[in-house]
């Protein structure tokens, strides 16, 4: 993974698949109009979770605190950090609240830090480990 562009574009066919008005398409039409296999999406998905977990294990983690408290990170490791970010639709720390994310003490006062980022709940449930400070990923 080292195009963001690429990642859009998976970003947005997993959120067309998984939309309500397709859910309800599909109920009423089975099979019509279907241009990619459903089974595919849940394995692209994985992969891609399993990437960007690799990546926070192998050291992404502390690129990605640097990010969010706005200090400096590796150059070597933007590649990475900008398919997290869009992946995870985490905003640019400018956004990021004021009192700031890290240091927060219980998954109930970083829900409530992050309300009005509109981030969605499954990049939060990502974040949080890191954010708690507790390196395994949250079961989705």
């Amino acid at each position: 993974m080292s195009e963001t562009s690429e990642l859009w574009q998976i970003k947005l066919v997993l959120e067309f698949f998984s939309s309500r008005s397709h859910q309800e398409r599909l109920q009423t039409h089975p099979k019509r109009g279907l241009f990619m296999n459903s089974e595919f999406l849940p394995v692209v998905k994985c992969s891609i979770d399993n990437t960007l977990d690799q990546w926070l294990q192998a050291g992404g983690d502390v690129c990605l605190h640097a990010y969010l408290s706005g200090q400096p990170w590796e150059e070597s490791q933007l590649s990475m950090l900008a398919c997290f970010l869009v992946y995870h639709s985490v905003p640019a720390p400018r956004h990021l609240p004021s009192v700031g994310l890290e240091g927060s003490t219980s998954f109930a006062e970083l829900l409530f830090k992050c309300k009005q980022l509109k981030m969605p709940v499954r990049a939060l449930l990502r974040l949080a480990p890191l954010l708690l400070g507790n390196p395994q990923p949250m079961v989705m």
